[in-house]
């Protein structure tokens, strides 16, 4: 019997979706860049697969992960204090940064069919729906959220 489990639980082991994340080597500090790292769905444990280098601050629900091709997505504040969309290609170590040229967005999602980023952002009176240009960090407006 044990085998038989054993059997049933590898398949879905070795085929699993993959999970990433961000993580400080020392938390809390303000001053150390973040890790992209990838996470095991089983025990929690965590192996570093790209360093970002200047990404020191990051708000929740500021991050995407784009599938298809491999890439992690977020908006984050760097070491001198600017806004920048990280753009972060994992098969190849890769990190493209460009400033975030509107307001910041958060909720952020990656649609493979589309192949484009879609987040939320506020103005102040009302809240925005749209579409986030990964070589600008441009927003572009699709629709707004009114009584939010």
């Amino acid at each position: 019997m044990k085998k038989l489990i054993l059997l049933l639980i590898i398949p879905f082991v070795s085929f699993g979706q993959i999970l990433y994340g961000l993580k400080k080597t020392e938390n809390g500090s303000s001053t150390i860049p973040f890790d992209v790292v990838n996470i095991n769905p089983l025990s929690g444990s965590t192996s570093i697969v790209l360093s970002t280098n200047s990404l020191i601050g990051v708000a929740a629900g500021a991050s995407t992960y784009d599938q298809l091709n491999s890439r992690y997505i977020c908006w984050g504040i760097d070491a001198q204090n600017n806004q920048n969309l990280y753009v972060m290609d994992l098969d190849n170590s890769q990190t493209e940064t460009n400033l975030f040229s509107s307001a910041q967005a958060i909720e952020m999602e990656y649609d493979l069919k589309t192949q484009k980023a879609y987040g939320l952002w506020w103005d102040g009176t009302v809240e925005h729906f749209g579409e986030i240009d990964l070589s600008t960090g441009f927003n572009y407006l699709i629709s707004d959220f009114t009584g939010v």
